[in-house]
Parts: C-alpha cells; sequence; structure tokens
C-alpha cells in the first residue's frame, strides 16, 4: 500500500487526467486499492474539502476553455465532463462561478479558477522565487510576467508553477517524455 502522501498526490493526477470521464471517488478507491470511505476521509483531512466538491469544481474549471474557445453547445460541454444534464451543469457552474455558462461566453471576461491541490508547497521553500498564480497542469504554454512558459508531455501527468523571475518548479509522474522550459 501506498504512503497517504503519494496516493494523495497520485489521486490528484489521476483526477486532473480524467476529467473528461465519469470520474468519481468509488472509480479512484478501486484504482488505489482502498474502501470509498477512507479515499473520501483521506482526501477531507488533507484539503478540507470533500474529494466530490473537488472533482465537479476541476470540472467547471476545465469547462471554461471549451466554453471560450469552441463553439460547441452547454449540452456538448456538458457530456463531454461526464454531467448527463445540461441543467446540471449549469447549475453547477453558477454554483462555482456566479454566472452561467452562457452568460460568461457572451462577456468574455476572465474567471478566477482556484488552481489542482498540490502536496508540494511552492511558496514556502527557503529563497523561493514568487510563483504567480497559474498552475500548467495540461500540455500547452502561457505567458507570465513577459516570460512564455511551456510544459508538454506524451503520456502520463504533470504540473509546473510558473516563477515571476523566469524560474519554475515541475512534477511529474509517470510521464514517457516530458518538456517544461521557459523563455522569452
Amino acid at each position: 500500500m501506498q504512503k497517504p502522501y503519494k496516493m494523495l498526490e497520485n489521486v490528484i493526477y489521476e483526477i486532473e487526467s480524467g476529467l473528461k470521464i465519469n470520474i468519481n471517488a468509488d472509480y479512484l478507491a478501486d484504482k488505489f486499492a482502498m474502501s470509498p470511505t477512507n479515499l473520501r476521509r483521506l482526501f477531507k483531512n488533507a484539503f478540507g474539502q470533500s474529494i466530490g466538491t473537488y472533482i465537479r469544481s476541476r470540472k467547471m474549471a476545465a469547462s471554461i476553455d471549451d466554453l471560450k474557445k469552441t463553439n460547441l453547445n452547454v449540452l456538448d460541454i456538458a457530456f463531454a465532463y461526464g454531467l448527463d444534464y445540461e441543467q446540471s451543469f449549469i447549475r453547477a457552474f453558477k454554483r462555482e462561478y456566479g454566472l452561467t455558462p452562457g452568460k460568461l461566453r457572451k462577456s468574455g471576461k476572465p474567471v478566477d479558477i482556484k488552481p489542482p491541490f498540490s502536496l508540494i508547497d511552492f511558496g514556502k521553500q527557503e529563497n523561493a522565487p514568487a510563483f504567480g498564480p497559474d498552475v500548467i497542469t495540461e500540455p500547452k504554454y502561457i505567458k507570465y510576467n513577459g516570460l512564455k512558459f511551456e510544459y508538454w508531455r506524451d503520456t502520463g501527468n504533470g504540473i509546473m508553477a510558473p516563477g515571476a523571475d523566469g524560474s519554475f518548479k515541475c512534477k511529474w509522474n509517470k510521464a514517457g517524455d516530458a518538456l517544461f522550459r521557459t523563455g522569452k
């Protein structure tokens, strides 16, 4: 059996890579060979929030890209994130962000997205650089403080936290090939 710290780290990676499947505590408990009750208790004790609430929150955050960058209708996006009913998606989205997906799409305003939980406390290390609010969990690049930060992987999972001075912290799990870099 894995140590709780490592197991929770793997659970978070599994959640992040499974946002478009019907991932839940029962699936995760089975995958990590423990009871759903123990997983729920361990997750709640570690993060102060239920695993179901966390999964729903991450699905809503991930759906924002689909809302802003595609012409998919809300029902198709709801199905893509494992919600069987459009109204369920709209209610969950409104609970999370205070507006409906349609209103967000029309407004074009940025939304404050909570980054995924991390068991790495990037900001409390001795002489650690100041890290930005953006944490990259999917292969892409972002611009932060005038610099470009890029993360790519072929398989597995990873996370990258950009620093204001061009430095970054990264971690990966089960990646065949991975790339983390920064530049202008």
